[in-house]
């Protein structure tokens, strides 16, 4: 493939993956800004105690210490106006996911298609170019890291303030932490798309199939939190777990009662929708019918 046509088939895909750095790298400089302000303002009150003996002055008798990377990246995730991230994400990973699909399944092109290979091999390669922008989120988070480590000064030791965006449990295994935050935002990229996926086939028009797929995100959103989450602390009395079904939750680990259990929910959830996606598109004839529409 070409560039020519590798930019055209994913125009919308790269517009929002390089928006969402954009969209980072300010929030970072903002953050940059604000840290620079604060440190500037303690060390003028640092100066002033120098020759004062007032008790608050006690506040200012070592020099300004510089929040850690984690505490940064979670700070500006939620006081900035990235926090948005967490109502926008699926929305802007279905735009970029479902257009080329979409087109694929509403064009004559998929008769082509099968002129040269099997049906299953065909949609299944399809599939697979939609469920592949499930790596917006992790680079966007990437990008947050290492602006959040700069800011930092390379400062990974972690401070209880990031307990804040964190249960305390967590910021003991920094690595194993990231690497959960990674994997979990793939799988949960990876359901968002299914979801399209499946309204693809529903919807002639793109705008309306997003529209669509966005809004039953949510309502399986809230029956995941309402349902799932209260049958569990309920029924089943494990307190902790309920916090695990919350779909817009997964940007912070408060009250998470492991890691462990948040991959297991992102893992069923994404099988889960591959399962559906499955059935959606498994009748060969059902699905031409609908394209030669």
């Amino acid at each position: 493939m070409n560039l020519k046509i590798y930019l055209k088939n994913n125009f919308l895909s790269l517009i929002i993956l390089f928006s969402l750095i954009i969209w980072t790298v300010i929030c970072g400089i903002q953050y940059g800004i604000h840290l620079s302000e604060s440190k500037a303002t303690y060390e003028k009150q640092a100066l002033i105690c120098e020759n004062s003996t007032e008790s608050w002055c006690e506040l200012y008798e070592d020099e300004f210490k510089m929040p850690d990377t984690i505490t940064i990246m979670f700070y500006i995730l939620a006081n900035s106006s990235l926090s948005y991230i967490q109502w926008l994400a699926p929305l802007f990973i279905m735009v970029a996911a479902l257009p080329f699909f979409h087109t694929f399944l509403n064009s004559k092109f998929i008769t082509y298609e099968l002129t040269r290979e099997s049906y299953p091999k065909t949609i299944l390669k399809n599939i697979i170019i939609a469920v592949r922008k499930c790596f917006i989120l992790p680079i966007m988070i990437i990008v947050l890291f290492l602006i959040s480590f700069v800011l930092s000064g390379g400062n990974l030791n972690v401070e209880y303030s990031s307990a804040l965006f964190l249960d305390i449990q967590f910021i003991h295994n920094i690595p194993f932490l990231l690497i959960t935050y990674i994997i979990v935002l793939i799988l949960h990229s990876i359901f968002y798309i299914n979801i399209g996926l499946i309204f693809c086939k529903k919807n002639k028009s793109l705008i309306t199939t997003i529209v669509k797929s966005y809004i039953c995100f949510l309502i399986l959103a809230i029956l995941s939190e309402i349902f799932l989450g209260t049958f569990v602390s309920k029924v089943l009395h494990l307190k902790g777990y309920s916090s695990i079904f919350n779909l817009l939750g997964i940007w912070f680990y408060v009250d998470y009662p492991n890691l462990y259990s948040v991959i297991i929910y992102s893992i069923i959830l994404a099988i889960g929708s591959f399962i559906l996606v499955y059935w959606v598109y498994r009748n060969e004839e059902e699905v031409l019918t609908y394209a030669e529409k």
